[in-house]
């Protein structure tokens, strides 16, 4: 990226696009900045021509950045930092030292109702950090923390995979979505034997057995095989929109049900399968992921009333 007059980023572009970073929606963006989606779109895109090369990567539900866009997020939190203690006095640092950034991903509903307290405590104990907080498609979950497109992964412990540590925060209750048609819907509380030989909602992206194995309850099933319905599934939303379209099921935690909801899908206690473990995965020990980890630990101890029905992991 060059630095001539004509592709020198504008302010008001620069503030727009860390806008879309941070919220990982061209939608929540332009709600958060005002303006409408069209303009936001349309700012975006100049950006993109100004500098010579795609920053946000568009995605059907959400966008996420490209390695040029990581880069450039970096410098215009420097930038906009910079114009805002010389503009603003009782923002200034006489030292004008950058801004760090760390880079949370996001697996499904993340922390669910302990994110807002997390990223709050963290931006107190570490004001002059940036958080670029992201949602990480399925197909990414493998690779997002070894290829370091992030820093802290917050997922379930069956999502984590490579090196690092994972550190549970707490357990979500299983629970079974069902078609809303389904004779399975009118049930108060099912058992696993009770959906074993539904079909299951599989995605043909590829993942990794071991983590979707874990949502078509395979370690619960024995020698009988899932029955599955393929689709391409990247989100919660693309689950609840397959078990509603393909009248399918599949295990899950309960925070799926308030961050994902469906009109046609219907989530139903599961009363013998083990709560699905959320937490936090790193690759490195130390720096700011492990900030970040020991504030994420400090909150969840001391508001364990805050997610709805969560138990601590056993």
């Amino acid at each position: 990226m060059g630095t001539t007059a004509s592709n020198t980023p504008e302010l008001r572009e620069l503030r727009l696009f860390v806008a879309v970073a941070e919220e990982g929606s061209f939608t929540r963006a332009a709600a958060r900045c005002f303006v409408t989606q069209q303009a936001m779109s349309k700012t975006i895109a100049a950006l993109e021509r100004r500098v010579g090369c795609e920053l946000v990567e568009r995605r059907p539900r959400g966008c996420g950045l490209t390695e040029a866009g990581e880069q450039l997020l970096t410098g215009a939190y420097r930038v906009l930092q910079t114009v805002d203690e010389l503009t603003d006095p009782g923002t200034r640092n006489t030292t004008l030292e950058p801004r760090h950034v760390l880079r949370v991903g996001v697996h499904d509903e993340g922390l669910a109702e302990l994110t807002p307290y997390v990223l709050r405590a963290f931006a107190q104990r570490l004001p002059e950090v940036a958080i670029n907080y992201r949602t990480v498609p399925y197909d990414e979950l493998e690779n997002a923390l070894n290829v370091g497109s992030v820093d802290v992964l917050v997922c379930g412990r069956a999502a984590h995979r490579g090196d690092g540590e994972f550190v549970g925060l707490f357990g979500d209750p299983a629970v079974v979505l069902v078609s809303a048609a389904s004779d399975l819907a009118e049930a108060p509380t099912l058992r696993a034997e009770d959906i074993i030989e539904q079909p299951f909602v599989s995605n043909e992206v590829g993942l990794d057995d071991t983590f979707y194995g874990a949502y078509t309850l395979d370690g619960l099933r024995g020698d009988r095989a899932p029955q599955l319905k393929t689709g391409v599934v990247r989100t919660s939303g693309d689950v609840t929109a397959e078990i509603a379209h393909h009248r399918a099921v599949l295990a899950c935690g309960s925070a799926t049900t308030r961050f994902a909801p469906h009109p046609d899908v219907v989530a139903v206690p599961l009363t013998d399968v083990p709560a699905y473990e959320v937490g936090l995965a790193t690759r490195r020990r130390g720096g700011l992921a492990a900030e970040f980890v020991e504030c994420a630990v400090k909150v969840a101890s001391r508001t364990r009333d805050v997610v709805p029905r969560a138990t601590p992991p056993g």
